[in-house]
């Protein structure tokens, strides 16, 4: 068999290619958004699609076919799935982002929770070269652990290094001189002393570097002994979000529901988006308002749907 041949073989036969590309065009994923959501990497996607996977990606295609079923299923049975709505304060976060990696600088994006923080920083990272998003969470108490997370989102080689020291030191040498864009979110997780080694390795590595989280961050970050080198370095680059505005909410709503609101349904949006959930409050109401209408058979959801799944009817 020729080479030419056994290569296609092992990628993804033009049925599947047609699926994938339906899906990716109907949803306006990109790949890299799509291979997080299979559980594969983006290069390994690319490959399959192209049919140039040098070895045999049965566990890959396994992966890509029980994703595909999920979303032609969901579509079948029209539960809304939105890959992004065109958010105001999507480009605020996103805006921010480019001049923390182009200058680079360092920036706090910080707030309500629900407000659209984590959705932007996760779509810019996906979408611009260099730039990587590490998410903390309450286990990252040291600086080894810190590091650890931030090497695994860059995936940086880290050659044995096992030390805090080490591992900093493999992290600054694949940072340095990318032009290069760090976002850490759920920074608040974080004490002040790790906040600051991001200050470190910011500093050492001369890369972008933006500090997102809640409410708590700005205070955790402005408080102790060490603040005066954190603030001076953000400087005015500060990015406070409350709640969602009327028009990101509405905008959210009819992007999952793909069309336009009645007046009744916006009164129902725009009380949930008051809530602590926020814009994430809306995306669980929308998808709950799915189940109540196809329990009553119905073909589309409808505004007593979305007051029952608001907790209103």
């Amino acid at each position: 068999m020729a080479a030419a041949t056994q290569m296609q073989m092992w990628g993804l036969d033009d049925a599947r290619i047609e699926r994938l590309n339906a899906v990716l065009d109907r949803e306006g994923l990109t790949l890299d958004e799509a291979s997080r959501e299979i559980g594969i990497s983006p290069t390994m996607l690319s490959q399959l699609r192209g049919g140039t996977y040098p070895s045999r990606p049965e566990r890959g295609i396994g992966k890509i076919d029980a994703w595909l079923r999920i979303r032609e299923e969901a579509t079948l049975r029209g539960r809304p799935w939105v890959a992004h709505a065109d958010l105001a304060v999507s480009e605020e976060i996103e805006t921010l982002l480019m001049h923390a990696q182009a200058a680079p600088a360092c920036v706090l994006i910080y707030g309500a929770a629900g407000a659209g923080k984590t959705h932007a920083a996760r779509r810019y990272a996906a979408r611009q070269s260099q730039a990587w998003l590490a998410t903390m969470s309450p286990a990252v108490r040291t600086p080894l652990a810190l590091l650890s997370r931030l090497s695994a989102a860059v995936d940086v080689r880290l050659h044995g290094a096992r030390s805090a020291a080490a591992m900093e030191d493999a992290l600054v040498g694949h940072l340095r001189g990318r032009a290069a864009l760090l976002v850490v979110d759920e920074a608040h997780h974080l004490t002040q002393g790790l906040l600051d080694e991001l200050r470190c390795v910011h500093d050492r590595a001369g890369c972008g570097l933006a500090f997102v989280g809640n409410e708590p961050l700005w205070p955790r970050l402005a408080g102790g002994e060490r603040s005066a080198q954190i603030v001076s370095r953000i400087g005015p680059y500060k990015l406070r979000l409350s709640r969602p505005g009327a028009g990101d909410a509405d905008a959210l709503a009819e992007a999952l529901l793909g069309r336009p609101l009645h007046d009744a349904e916006r009164k129902v949006i725009s009380a949930v988006a008051r809530r602590a959930g926020g814009l994430r409050g809306i995306v669980q109401t929308v998808h709950a308002a799915h189940a109540y209408a196809l329990a009553r058979g119905a073909e589309s959801i409808g505004r007593a749907d979305l007051a029952a799944a608001a907790g209103e009817g």
